[in-house]
């Protein structure tokens, strides 16, 4: 739902960049958690999905860069990036300098195929694939409306559902406009519920510098995007 880069970024530090560090615990719960391997495969996946938020609007969101930094002044692109020689605007976009690479499930990421990196056709499903449009459009209208406001306009873009192509054999939700909304019964196979995220500690929000106030709220917005799924019987595939 972030559509400023600064709405973007707090949401992913103070939930799924967070909680990876702290569910791992040992040196990734520290201020020296490059220690730990796992470390840069957690963060190349931070990256993925923002590339992902860049694709789905690139004239607008490639070179967005907006908040403020750790003094509160205000981020400019031309910033350097903290330990470095190198401004921000050097590495935003996929595909240039030595940002040659690009992800799977980025079709052609920022906009421009032909300026990344040549390699070979990959086999991962291709998108949009439809098995993940029909899963979410089987939500009930209130939870797509809250949740995923671009699909309750409309088709919406594939690179902004991750739901799985994994679905249930029943469905999960009536396709309707109904008043009152009653989820069908878990179909026994069907995978897990999701779980609800742990909260971020008071001390690992100060290190980060965020807000302890802001952050609740987001982990608010987190938990009540689970319970909604979950009684729309979205089982997630990745629970057994």
């Amino acid at each position: 739902r972030s559509e400023t880069y600064a709405d973007l970024r707090a949401g992913v530090e103070n939930s799924v960049h967070g909680a990876v560090h702290l569910g791992l615990n040992g040196d990734m719960s520290t201020m020296h958690s490059p220690s730990d391997p796992v470390f840069f495969l957690h963060h190349v996946n931070i990256d993925r999905l923002y590339a992902q938020w860049q694709a789905v609007k690139p004239a607008t969101r490639t070179f967005m860069y907006d908040g403020v930094d750790a003094k509160n002044a205000p981020v400019k692109i031309n910033d350097f990036i903290v330990g470095t020689s190198t401004p921000v605007y050097q590495v935003m976009r996929l595909g240039y300098g030595n940002m040659c690479y690009t992800y799977d499930t980025i079709k052609a990421a920022n906009g421009d195929a032909s300026a990344l990196v040549k390699r070979q056709p990959h086999k991962c499903i291709k998108r949009p694939n439809p098995a993940t449009q029909q899963i979410i459009k089987q939500l009930p209208p209130k939870v797509l409306a809250q949740f995923y406001p671009a699909f309750a306009k409309g088709p919406g873009h594939p690179l902004e559902n991750e739901m799985v192509a994994i679905s249930p054999l029943q469905p999960m939700a009536a396709d309707a406009c109904a008043a009152d909304f009653k989820a069908p019964p878990p179909n026994e196979n069907m995978r897990g519920k999701m779980p609800f995220p742990s909260g971020l500690p008071d001390d690992w929000i100060k290190m980060q510098g965020s807000s302890v106030a802001e952050v609740r709220a987001l982990e608010k917005a987190a938990y009540d995007m689970v319970e909604a799924l979950n009684k729309a019987n979205y089982l997630s595939p990745y629970m057994v």
